[in-house]
């Protein structure tokens, strides 16, 4: 048994104050139920410091893709975007994308895929995650999300979308 671990690794910031900036690295199938899971290590001593567990589906490729952000549950905390490509919560494959506490790994907020988001060959709400600058005025960083599959106007193609970690919406594609 093994986990698919180092899928990505992200650097992000110094969460246990000793000056060295801190790695996230996901693991899509860990387990022997192919739950997914992400790891926050010491960038000091590689100590694993959190485990965030995926939504609970079995190979739901939890994990598989994640980028930091910044503070979004008010902990001085930049926290951290994690998604479910093939996770079936909003459909088969459609996929999950979730906002999580780097301080507990508590859920804060999901981004639901849109309604034109679909699944025809494989996951849907796709695997990489991007961090943006604020692009909608709040004060707050945005994320760039793919979509392998949407039903654009009755053309099925891939789209990339511009969404708000703070309140889950999408802001354009």
């Amino acid at each position: 048994q093994y986990d698919q671990a180092a899928m990505i690794a992200d650097l992000g910031p110094d969460l246990d104050g000793d000056g060295v900036p801190e790695f996230a690295i996901g693991a899509r199938e860990g387990f022997s139920s192919g739950d997914g899971y992400l790891r926050v290590h010491s960038g000091a001593s590689g100590q694993a410091l959190l485990t965030i567990y995926g939504f609970g589906g079995a190979n739901d490729y939890f994990g598989n893709s994640h980028c930091w952000t910044d503070d979004q549950d008010g902990d001085g905390l930049e926290d951290l975007i994690i998604g479910a490509p093939t996770a079936d919560t909003y459909g088969v494959d459609r996929g999950q994308i979730g906002v999580f506490s780097s301080a507990t790994g508590a859920l804060i907020r999901e981004i639901i895929p849109p309604a034109e988001v679909i699944n025809v060959f494989g996951s849907a709400w796709r695997s990489r995650l991007i961090r943006l600058p604020d692009t909608d005025g709040d004060g707050k960083e945005e994320v760039l999300l793919a979509a392998r599959e949407a039903n654009i106007n009755g053309v099925v193609e891939g789209v990339v979308y511009v969404c708000s970690p703070t309140t889950g919406a999408v802001l354009d594609y």
